[in-house]
């Protein structure tokens, strides 16, 4: 009795199909022969992009680190040395008749 279920077992099998479907996948190798050209320049880039940043934040440095005193001591020496300065007339004064 074993044996028939087993034999239909069989049957079932030899009738079936496999079907399979096989893709490839090839890439071909880039050969741009660039000896590096586009790599210098990167590189180059990134180095000046670097040194204007570079100066960037050395001229702000200068400009707080000696910026900010002169204009602390120069605000308040403005408006004396202006007062000092107004009495003295850039035009002489006109007398009352005029020679032509």
């Amino acid at each position: 009795m074993r044996r028939r279920p087993q034999e239909a077992l069989q049957s079932t099998v030899a009738e079936a199909r496999i079907s399979s479907l096989l893709f490839e996948d090839y890439r071909a190798p880039l050969n741009a022969k660039l000896n590096g050209e586009p790599l210098r320049l990167h590189h180059a880039l990134v180095a000046g992009v670097g040194t204007i940043l570079s100066t960037a934040g050395i001229v702000l440095g200068i400009l707080l680190e000696y910026g900010l005193p002169l204009l602390f001591w120069c605000a308040p020496l403005f408006f004396p040395g202006r007062r000092v300065w107004r009495p003295f007339p850039t035009n002489p004064p006109e007398c009352g008749t005029r020679i032509s």
